[in-house]
């Protein structure tokens, strides 16, 4: 929004006013708002001529998947651009998966999962490197003392955003309230265990949850807390599909997806390096409860396949992006 924009990225105005007639004849005659698709290509290509035509970069480093662009990126090749990367934010879940397009992917983990889901559905992702999470080093580990919470949480419910996700099948809903349904019991299961949820700040209430969770011991943390800081004092961390899950492995190695009857396929079929931390049954969370809570076991299952420890994330970025 801070970039004006530069009418130099239409050269032939008139050619354009006559192609956009045209347009609009086709989507009368075929009953399809073809400017629909259009004026998405036509904003990307304006708003990136405006941006490159005025900023010139060897590199570009984007924070989102979802947010890369191809045609930002040929624009940005053209324009002088050398290499386009990305940094990991985000599971490598089917429902962000197409179209996406970077040069450079850096992944949480050293794997290869996450850039053959993406290619498979139709991104376009040269190459995949691990470093860890940025969001790690930035929050977690280069924190001072103050920055974490002294509140001292047996199990955290790391929320998730209830977004397109939801609705990539039939099952997907199902999936998620069987899970909160699942959290449920655990907390009547283990009254004594401080048990709570923290969902993103962008979650609004969801009341089939709500009601799910009303006679349970679950307690709702404020949605506006910075979620790394209880990450220190927490013993346990579960999540449907919460990227911290990957995140606190490489930490404290205490985190856990669940998937129910493993049927979350959006977010754990093509994912292999995950199944390792996922639990299925309520008797394989029961387990993990009781071999911490009861059995006072440490949980020293930290896998550099899931996510690399997150010290030194911007140096790996930058060596890796001056050796091209």
């Amino acid at each position: 929004k801070d970039i004006s924009f530069d009418s130099s990225c239409i050269k032939k105005k008139f050619n354009f006013i006559i192609y956009s007639f045209n347009l609009f004849y086709c989507s009368f005659k075929e009953n399809f708002n073809f400017f629909k698709i259009f004026n998405i290509v036509l904003f990307a290509y304006a708003k990136n001529f405006s941006i490159f035509k005025k900023y010139k970069s060897r590199f570009m480093i984007q924070d989102r998947i979802y947010n890369t662009c191809p045609v930002r990126n040929f624009l940005f090749k053209k324009m002088g651009g050398k290499i386009s990367t990305c940094v990991q934010s985000h599971l490598a879940e089917a429902s962000i998966n197409m179209f996406n397009d970077t040069d450079l992917f850096f992944t949480f983990g050293d794997e290869q999962y996450s850039k053959a889901s993406l290619n498979e559905l139709g991104s376009r992702v040269e190459e995949s490197y691990p470093v860890g999470s940025l969001r790690n080093e930035v929050f977690y580990e280069d924190s001072t003392e103050n920055f974490h919470s002294k509140n001292k949480i047996d199990i955290l419910v790391v929320g998730v955003n209830l977004f397109n996700w939801l609705y990539v099948n039939k099952s997907q809903k199902e999936n998620y309230y069987n899970f909160i349904r699942l959290i449920k019991l655990i907390s009547l299961k283990f009254p004594n265990l401080n048990i709570c949820m923290k969902h993103h700040p962008n979650n609004s209430k969801d009341p089939v949850e709500r009601e799910i969770l009303k006679d349970s011991q679950i307690k709702y943390l404020d949605p506006l807390l910075n979620s790394y800081t209880l990450i220190k004092n927490t013993r346990l961390f579960i999540s449907f599909s919460s990227t911290m899950i990957l995140e606190i492995n490489a930490i404290k190695g205490n985190s856990f997806f669940v998937d129910l009857n493993q049927n979350n396929n959006v977010f754990f079929e093509k994912n292999n390096n995950l199944k390792k931390i996922v639990l299925s049954t309520f008797d394989e969370i029961e387990k993990v409860v009781d071999d911490i809570f009861v059995n006072k076991k440490e949980m020293n299952n930290n896998f550099n396949d899931i996510c690399l420890k997150s010290d030194k994330v911007s140096d790996k970025i930058y060596q890796k992006i001056n050796n091209h």
